[in-house]
C-alpha cells in the first residue's frame, strides 16, 4: 500500500478567494486560509495464496492514521478499505481544519516533515473490489 499526504486549502476557503470582491475588501476582511490533509491510499499489488479456502477471501485493509506525537490536537483519518483498481486510489479528506498558527503546520514548516502513526487491520471484505477481475497473469 502506498500512502500520499497532500496539504490542501479547505474547499470553503478556496471558494471564498474566488468571489467578486475588490482587493481592498479582501485585504480588510480576509481571514487566513485554513488547510486540511488529503490522504491517498493506493494498492500496489495483490497476492493470492493458491488453493484451499483462501481463494475466496478478499482481503481489505483498514488504516487509522494520526499525526505524531499523539495529543488532543492530533489529526486523525480513517481509510475504511484500501482496495482500488490501478491507477485509481482511495482518497480521504481530514475534517480537522488547520490555521496558519496550528502546531502541526508549525512543525511541518520548522522541520520539513511530519510524522504519522498508522494502525492497520485486515478483514475479508466478502467480495472483490468493484470492477476487478481475476488476474491470470500473462498466459491467458
Amino acid at each position: 500500500i502506498s500512502l500520499q499526504f497532500v496539504l490542501r486549502p479547505r474547499k470553503d476557503d478556496a471558494a471564498a478567494g474566488n468571489d467578486e470582491s475588490t482587493d481592498s475588501d479582501i485585504d480588510s476582511q480576509a481571514e487566513p486560509p485554513r488547510w486540511h490533509f488529503m490522504i491517498r491510499a493506493r494498492e500496489l499489488g495483490r497476492t493470492s495464496m493458491g488453493g484451499g479456502n483462501d481463494e475466496e477471501v478478499h482481503w481489505a485493509a483498514r488504516l487509522v492514521l494520526s499525526t505524531s506525537p499523539i495529543s488532543k490536537e492530533s489529526i486523525v483519518a480513517v481509510v475504511r478499505d484500501h482496495r482500488s483498481i490501478w491507477p485509481d486510489c482511495r482518497e480521504v479528506h481530514t475534517e480537522h481544519a488547520l490555521c496558519a498558527d496550528d502546531m502541526v503546520l508549525q512543525q511541518l514548516r520548522a522541520g520539513g516533515q511530519l510524522a504519522w502513526n498508522v494502525a492497520v487491520t485486515t478483514r475479508d471484505a466478502g467480495a472483490p473490489v468493484e470492477g476487478s477481475s481475476r488476474d491470470l497473469g500473462d498466459c491467458c
